[in-house]
């Protein structure tokens, strides 16, 4: 999952992932671990779905840093599918 920083893609991600949790929920999950030092940046996540069974997603920043390392993920990594989530806060 690509998309520039601030698009939603962590929210996207954990919405997914979790039933139930909401953005507020993500926010501050997301607060606690960039003020830790423990968030990595990018994140992946192993799903299930009734409908599609099992798959993963890696969530991968849109900060100018990662940007040029998006084309690494598409190419060594097999893949069936990019989500581009083109959001973000109103403001």
């Amino acid at each position: 999952m690509l998309g520039l920083e601030g698009a939603g893609k962590t929210t996207f991600l954990y919405k997914l992932k979790i039933n139930g949790y909401k953005k507020a929920d993500v926010t501050q999950d997301m607060v606690y671990l960039k003020a830790a030092k423990q968030d990595p940046g990018y994140h992946f996540e192993e799903l299930s779905s009734p409908t599609i069974g099992q798959y993963s997603i890696w969530e991968v920043p849109g900060n100018d840093v990662m940007r040029p390392l998006w084309p690494m993920f598409y190419r060594y990594l097999r893949i069936h599918g990019v989500f581009f989530v083109a959001g973000g806060q109103k403001g």
